[in-house]
């Protein structure tokens, strides 16, 4: 992951730093390994101290904010919430792999349930069995 920080009326420190790829480094089972860019911003306002991330990823856009009166407390709830995000993500894009349909332009799927029927049928037939039970 490439980190990219920004500071609004606020110093980034190592210590912050540390703190976002350490946060970062127990998602990276999700993000496989890849390196994707991370934009860190920080802001304070008086008292509130906000955390925003912007992750691009798999050509989406991830983006997570928390404003707290601590400052590794927004980030980690930021990370935490882009943690969600991605998990998401990478669930919908498999799940749309794995349901993912052959070309069945040639057969119809009615066609298809006509004539499963028939072979069953003429399979109970061969066996002797007159409907789905067996006559004694």
């Amino acid at each position: 992951m490439t980190f990219e920080y920004t500071g609004r009326h606020v110093e980034v420190t190592p210590a912050i730093r540390r703190h976002v790829e350490e946060q970062f480094r127990k998602l990276e089972h999700i993000f496989n390994g890849n390196n994707v860019p991370v934009h860190v911003i920080l802001a304070v306002e008086k008292n509130r101290q906000t955390g925003e991330l912007v992750v691009h990823w798999l050509d989406h856009t991830l983006t997570a904010s928390d404003t707290n009166a601590d400052m590794y407390m927004a980030l980690t709830r930021a990370v935490d919430k882009i943690g969600k995000q991605a998990l998401k993500l990478k669930k919908r894009i498999i799940d749309r792999k794995h349901n993912a349909r052959t070309d069945r332009s040639h057969t119809s799927t009615g066609a298809n349930y006509q004539r499963a029927a028939l072979q069953r049928e003429a399979h109970d037939r061969r066996r002797g069995r007159a409907g789905s039970f067996r006559e004694t």
